[in-house]
């Protein structure tokens, strides 16, 4: 709600400048700033698509780039890349930067990037320290054979490829792509792509093209037309300020309200029509497996106007996890998406709360039955690990802290043999599974049900004092669904 508060001064100061000011050309009513980057540029030597290499040493020792001469480098050393074309924000650093390898069997390794330096202010050349050592790991580390392909990226924008030589310089490449972008073109200027308008298009917005669609496959579920048209015409900003106001879900595909049965499917909805028929015939499938929600999903990213929170919600399904071969009943999952969805775009201490008391969740980690006696420590431990803070500690710019190295500020990047520093210990989940016990799924209907009347008195207190008439007893029954308060057992 904050946030949307802060956003409707602008909104206002959008209208008015709409209403009162008189009508312009596309061009003149264009508002939103260009948020195209630059494609970053790799600088390789003069006449030649080898990149612009010189082996790294310490600030006062750095080889001129002017004086680089082509030379190979060996795996496991550190070396200076250079690039130029770029812009940064401010606090933008090093681990903005990827670099990508590509050998001649076209694997691709991606080497870390521990420092970027502004070398030439005149014509904007960077410095890149980069190891030469994979960190992925999923080929082993490429061979001292000769020229691999080299390519920078940044903001998701991929540079030119350029020639790099491991062992020795030389050799062929499976589809050479590499081309040439020399020192001498470097003047300082930035260039950012940009498409050519039609006037005959009778833009009223956005005119840009280069992050349209983009946003489509990170805000949305993929690109379409329509999609396309709807950005292109009211620009990004009002497109986001409009997708934290849609209805959610949409209005034709509202969640599958199919009601909970007992664990042991009855006669009458076990996918058995020989003995006694399905009451549906579909009873099984909507109450049993994950159809009526995997269908309502599908709907959902593919034809709802709300794409932004039903990604966000989807993404959060990534981290929170929950699985279907575990969750008896589709309508736990359904419950269970209510609870990503409604916190999109909110607080994710929220998030976590509401998350911690899902009956969904509660059944998949364990902690359901969890008791004093028993205790589990299953959700205690994955909170940590996979829902928050992560086995080990990060620095500022996300690599690994380690012993050896505990400044957060340290621009070494901890080694194979170094000692990383973890974020909790097994006391802390002991003394986690300890909290997170006494949660039985009759609790946390009890308390929704607490919380409903309470509701539904405090609703029935400010229609009274409204209409200035005596106070009526709430019925209890009616406003809880029926509900006896449940007696521990």
């Amino acid at each position: 709600m904050a946030s949307k508060m802060a956003r409707l001064p602008h909104l206002l100061a959008v209208l008015a400048l709409a209403i009162f000011l008189p009508v312009r050309s596309p061009a003149q009513q264009e508002i939103d700033p260009d948020p195209n980057s630059p494609s970053p540029v790799l600088v390789t030597f003069e006449d030649s698509s080898r990149a612009l290499a010189t082996q790294s040493r310490n600030r006062l020792q750095r080889t001129s780039l002017y004086k680089a001469v082509p030379q190979a480098f060996s795996m496991g050393s550190k070396i200076e890349l250079y690039v130029t074309n770029i812009q940064l924000m401010k606090d933008e650093g090093a681990n903005a930067f990827r670099v990508y390898i590509f050998d001649k069997s076209s694997h691709v390794y991606r080497f870390p990037v521990t420092d970027l330096q502004l070398v030439d202010a005149g014509r904007n050349v960077w410095s890149l320290s980069v190891i030469l050592k994979d960190e992925i790991g999923y080929w082993n580390q490429p061979t001292e054979e000769g020229d691999v392909l080299a390519m920078v990226t940044w903001r998701g924008l991929a540079s030119n490829q350029a020639r790099l030589g491991l062992g020795s310089i030389g050799g062929d490449i499976k589809n050479d792509t590499s081309s040439i972008a020399p020192l001498s073109k470097a003047d300082g200027k930035i260039v950012i792509q940009t498409e050519s308008i039609d006037p005959s298009d009778n833009l009223v917005g956005y005119q840009h093209s280069g992050d349209r669609a983009r946003l489509q496959e990170q805000g949305a579920f993929g690109f379409s037309p329509m999609l396309d048209s709807r950005i292109r015409r009211i620009g990004l900003r009002s497109w986001l300020a409009s997708q934290f106001d849609e209805p959610y879900p949409s209005l034709s595909n509202p969640y599958p309200n199919q009601p909970l049965k007992p664990a042991n499917a009855p006669t009458d909805c076990d996918n058995d029509q020989t003995v006694v028929p399905d009451v549906p015939a579909t009873c099984f499938r909507d109450t049993y497996t994950m159809y009526p929600m995997q269908a309502w999903f599908m709907k959902e990213a593919l034809y709802s106007d709300a794409q932004l929170r039903h990604e966000v919600a989807w993404a959060l399904s990534q981290l929170w996890v929950t699985s279907g071969n575990d969750i008896q009943q589709s309508r736990h999952m359904v419950e269970y998406h209510k609870v990503l969805s409604r916190n999109a775009f909110g607080n994710y201490r929220t998030l976590m709360k509401q998350m911690t008391l899902s009956p969904t969740m509660g059944a998949y980690l364990s902690m359901a039955s969890s008791t004093k006696n028993s205790p589990n420590e299953n959700y205690a431990r994955e909170i940590q690990q996979l829902f928050t803070v992560g086995l080990f500690m990060l620095k500022p710019n996300g690599t690994l802290q380690c012993v050896e190295h505990p400044d957060p500020n340290d621009p070494v990047l901890c080694g194979q043999n170094d000692t990383l520093i973890p974020t909790y210990d097994q006391t802390e989940v002991n003394n986690m599974t300890k909290v997170l016990t006494g949660w039985p799924m009759w609790l946390v209907a009890y308390i929704a049900t607490v919380v409903i009347v309470r509701r539904a008195v405090k609703a029935r207190r400010r229609a009274v004092a409204q209409a200035g008439e005596p106070p009526a007893p709430v019925d209890v029954d009616a406003a809880a669904g029926k509900q006896p308060a449940p007696q521990r057992g």
